[in-house]
């Protein structure tokens, strides 16, 4: 709109600067309408997801390590204790150290998500600010980049309606917090260098420093990727570009000394960060690497990592609008934009992440999952994507807008089978994870130790159930530890107020690894009680429902174990009787009783079948667990017994089911009262 056009449509009487103002904002509101719709979506998409796609969170365990995190932080903890029993209470990628625990992960976003509990008592502000942070760094990169305000409202629009945006801004992980910052301060960067303002690059610095904090790499590889690019343009203005270097400095130093401050605190060092603590192999380069403590190794190699980066990008078109459609038409853009320099840019962000991230073992974790949840390390190649995408649009758009209608249309249901079929695999992967809070939902309002059934890779809390967080001072009235056998008697001592409960699964934990269609499992809770005697007879009835010839049953304990063979002649159907006394170590008994293992531990009795003695010992189907204590010359034995049946092999692996009842086994017990 013209001035004089404002002049005219002014009331009579109103002053000059009035007139300047309400037209300069009636100009400013049809300039950027767009933009505050994009911005206002950019916020409501994660929080719609948040709750529509991820109810009871997402298959990341992540997630609630974060949360843990955030939740310390507010409560005024760097570390939190870890109450004298560290393999109880230790939760997942965490390090335990000193009579402390810690998170693996740095300050940035966990400071986010804690801010926004403090501020609405949720974290959820923290996925609003994301989104938005996203939407405003794709336009003024873009804006800054191509210097085109309709290019950078198409690939905002692009970047709000892709996939990537609900499936990964609704979870409490710091990927899309990460990029929307990337994106300011790449453009902060170029706009302080164009127009020569150094509080613009020291801004740029700040973001720059915050991603350092959240994502010590990544801010390496923005730096990179941004700085780059810089010098490409400025090339030979070595003076300027120190100067430029310098000002950036200025504003990341603060907070990356904010992190090597944190890393001193927590780990005791400040160039070593909580992720190596957690678990030392757990870093950058080939070779064996491991995730956590008591996990399976890893050797990651050369050919690992291009197959896991080639897998990475083959799925990565799922979350970008249009789809496999989008991808071709995002190569279009590039060949359309061949001759701007400014595509180096884009290329330089395309290229620096899967290049970077080939030195990073989590590269072949994150790819057997990447069909879920996208690439998450390269969560920043949907911007250059995106805005090649755009860029076909608006130049198809000025020629022939038919046409453009038509582009934006086949892009648009393109998104649909590739988007939705993420959506749905998500959302049923959410839901089938209630069962986990729901479990405790009779006992919420008593004050109860529950143990979490530990028959996984790692004794660790929020790994199998995402809702097994305590708080920093582990005063919860129903309070989280992992089932440690044997030593559960001397954390139920440590809270006498607390009844002990098990929290058992109805199958194996690898059973609920992700995948589209995953299984509900049906959580029992069941509560503890101890059976306190100076010695416990086991009496064992076995059937051969399978009519093997050969019957052995075995009592283990540590590492030893003793068979007895029940059969040979293959009786089918029988009952086999037999018995087994356990008394305190160095304890007078009766012939055939058999001494426990220590002061604490675990007594398993299997049973086994095969054509031969030998045979049926490598073929154990059933088994029965009892955790045990001796205290002086009494034995107090756990229950109920935990009870499971091997179903079949898996690469050379036994998978065990936990069942309520075996019939191959059924034990009772008798005892003799302790001495007083």
């Amino acid at each position: 709109m013209s001035r004089e056009a404002v002049l005219e449509e002014a009331e009579p009487g109103l002053p000059a600067s009035g007139l300047n103002a309400r037209g300069s904002l009636r100009a400013a509101a049809e300039q950027y309408w767009v933009l505050l719709v994009l911005a206002a979506a950019g916020i409501a998409i994660p929080l719609l997801a948040r709750h529509l796609m991820f109810p009871a969170y997402s298959w990341n365990r992540d997630e609630p390590i974060y949360l843990w995190q955030a939740h310390a932080l507010r409560d005024g903890y760097f570390t939190t204790p870890d109450g004298g029993f560290p393999t109880f209470f230790r939760p997942w990628l965490s390090a335990a150290k000193d009579g402390v625990l810690f998170s693996q992960y740095t300050l940035g976003w966990p400071l986010v998500l804690a801010g926004s509990l403090v501020a609405f008592g949720s974290p959820d502000g923290a996925l609003a600010l994301a989104g938005l942070l996203v939407v405003l760094g794709t336009y003024t990169f873009t804006r800054e980049l191509t210097r085109d305000h309709v290019l950078a409202l198409v690939a905002t629009g692009l970047m709000v309606l892709s996939p990537i945006l609900p499936i990964q801004g609704g979870v409490y992980l710091g990927y899309m917090f990460t990029l929307g910052l990337g994106l300011l301060f790449a453009a902060g960067v170029l706009a302080g260098v164009r127009r020569s303002k150094p509080l613009l690059i020291v801004g740029a610095g700040v973001l720059l420093g915050w991603i350092f904090m959240t994502r010590p790499y990544d801010a390496v590889l923005w730096g990179i990727a941004v700085g780059g690019y810089v010098v490409f343009v400025r090339w030979r203005e070595w003076r300027r570009i120190a100067a430029w270097a310098g000002w950036l400095a200025l504003g990341a130093l603060p907070l990356v000394l904010a992190t090597l401050a944190y890393n001193q605190h927590v780990t005791g060092s400040a160039t070593t960060f909580p992720i190596t603590v957690a678990d030392p192999l757990d870093k950058f380069g080939f070779g064996v690497r491991q995730i956590m403590p008591t996990f399976n190794t890893y050797s990651y190699g050369p050919g690992q990592a291009l197959k896991s980066t080639a897998k990475n990008i083959f799925y990565l078109p799922l979350f970008m609008i249009g789809g496999y459609l989008g991808a071709a038409a995002a190569a279009y853009g590039l060949w359309l934009r061949r001759r701007d320099r400014t595509t180096i840019a884009l290329l330089a962000l395309g290229l620096v992440f899967p290049l970077g991230y080939i030195l990073f073992w989590g590269s072949a974790v994150s790819a057997q999952t990447t069909n879920l949840s996208g690439p998450i390390y390269f969560i920043p190649l949907y911007a250059p994507l995106t805005i090649l995408i755009a860029a076909v649009l608006v130049d198809t758009w000025r020629r022939r807008r038919a046409q453009g209608v038509a582009v934006v249309a086949v892009l648009a249901l393109a998104t649909v089978p590739f988007g939705g079929t993420r959506y749905l695999y998500n959302i049923r992967i959410s839901d089938s994870q209630r069962a986990w809070k729901k479990s405790v939902e009779p006992i919420a309002r008593d004050k109860a130790l529950v143990f979490v059934w530990n028959d996984g890779p790692g004794p660790f809390l929020l790994y199998l159930n995402p809702y097994s967080m305590n708080s920093a001072k582990l005063d919860d009235r129903l309070l989280y530890a992992v089932d440690n056998g044997g030593a559960d008697f001397d954390l139920i001592a440590a809270r006498p107020d607390h009844t002990p409960y098990l929290q058992m699964l109805s199958i194996p934990p690898d059973y609920l690894l992700p995948n589209g269609n995953p299984r509900t499992p049906k959580i029992r809770l069941l509560p503890l009680r101890t059976l306190h005697a100076s010695t416990v007879t086991l009496h064992a009835r076995v059937t051969n429902p399978r009519h093997r010839r050969s019957v052995v049953i075995a009592l283990k304990m540590g590492d030893h174990t003793d068979f007895r063979t029940l059969t040979t002649d293959g009786t089918g159907g029988a009952d086999f009787q037999t018995e087994f006394t356990l008394v305190p170590p160095g304890a007078s008994s009766a012939p055939g009783s058999t001494a426990l293992d220590g002061r604490l531990g675990t007594v398993q009795v299997a049973v086994g079948y095969g054509t031969t003695p030998e045979a049926a010992r490598r073929n154990l189907l059933a088994r029965e667990f009892f955790p045990y204590r001796v205290t002086g010359s009494s034995v107090d034995l756990l229950l109920p017994s935990r009870k499971n049946r091997a179903m079949r092999e898996d690469k050379g692996k036994r998978k065990w089911f936990p069942e309520t009842t075996l019939r191959e086994l059924e034990i009772t017990l008798t005892s003799t009262p302790a001495t007083p």
